[in-house]
């Protein structure tokens, strides 16, 4: 996991973007909402906007038992 304190995400303008699901990855908290999305399996698409190759296989790993499509954009 990799803790980014000093940047700040760019959200894109696309609608949906203040949905409940929808986060960033950048604080401890960011990493709660994610690990509780994935035990909860409340999604089943995951689009993935940047980040390292690192965090996305971890990212991957707690949600392969429950989505059905991953998308990856960098």
């Amino acid at each position: 996991m990799i803790l980014a304190t000093g940047s700040e995400p760019i959200l894109p303008e696309v609608s949906g973007i203040q949905l409940e699901n929808v986060t960033t990855m950048k604080t401890l908290q960011d990493a709660h909402k994610l690990k509780d999305i994935a035990d909860n399996c409340a999604v089943k698409t995951i689009v993935v906007v940047g980040g390292g190759y690192i965090g996305v296989v971890k990212l991957q790993k707690h949600f392969e038992r429950c989505v059905q499509m991953l998308k990856f954009y960098y």
